[in-house]
């Protein structure tokens, strides 16, 4: 079947090279999760009392949010090669990852078919050459979308809203989703690992939302 670029049309791939090429990544950033900012920043204003880091792609905007939206909610599972390709900007150390999504909760999986986070986690450990444990998280209640929540309400959603299926033995650990907005599930999902063992743990996503560029 025919694919054609979501953004110009061409034919051969959900995003082209060239349209792909020219998605920004943040220049200059924030130095702890790499959102972009007017001037660089050891760390911006939301990250600051982060303590699992993140590290973001790219600015959540045209066309990455469209692109994101039609990935998530319209099952567009051919954008997955270049979402995965703009995971794969991301400078992270040279360690042996263990790449563990962000989970659903059953009944939203059941509601969407997939886990958006599971497939690039999937992808970027493939790509990268290093493991992947899909059952490592575990949700265990049905929470309300994080989209329309802010700061304490986000956090409050997912608090104890995650359990380790499994030790993470001392391995470093990557925390995959695809959008980091205020950080709350990264943050609840990523105690949840370090309590598991985890000796190094990172938060990676396509995009980062809710904090601008420019700010």
């Amino acid at each position: 079947m025919l694919v054609n670029c979501r953004l110009c049309n061409w034919p051969g791939a959900a995003l082209c090279e060239r349209c792909l090429d020219d998605i920004p990544s943040p220049d200059p950033a924030c130095e702890f999760c790499h959102t972009g900012l007017a001037v660089p920043a050891p760390r911006c204003g939301i990250c600051l009392d982060w303590s699992i880091p993140a590290r973001v792609a790219c600015p959540y905007g045209f066309p990455l949010d469209q692109l994101l939206g039609r990935f998530k909610y319209q099952r567009e599972l051919s954008l997955l090669p270049a979402l995965s390709a703009i995971l794969r900007r991301i400078a992270l150390p040279d360690d042996d990852w263990l790449c563990v999504p962000v989970p659903l909760h059953r009944q939203r999986l059941a509601e969407r078919g997939f886990n958006q986070a599971a497939l690039l986690a999937k992808s970027l450990a493939q790509r990268r050459g290093w493991s992947y444990a899909p059952d490592g998280l575990l949700r265990l209640r049905h929470t309300p979308p994080q989209v329309g929540l802010q700061g304490n309400a986000r956090r409050a959603n997912v608090e104890g809203v995650f359990r380790a299926q499994r030790w993470f033995a001392s391995r470093p650990v990557l925390i995959v989703d695809d959008v980091i907005t205020t950080g709350a599930t990264l943050q609840a999902a990523g105690q949840v690992v370090r309590q598991a063992g985890a000796s190094r743990i990172v938060g990676v996503a396509v995009a980062r939302a809710g904090y601008a560029a420019s700010a």
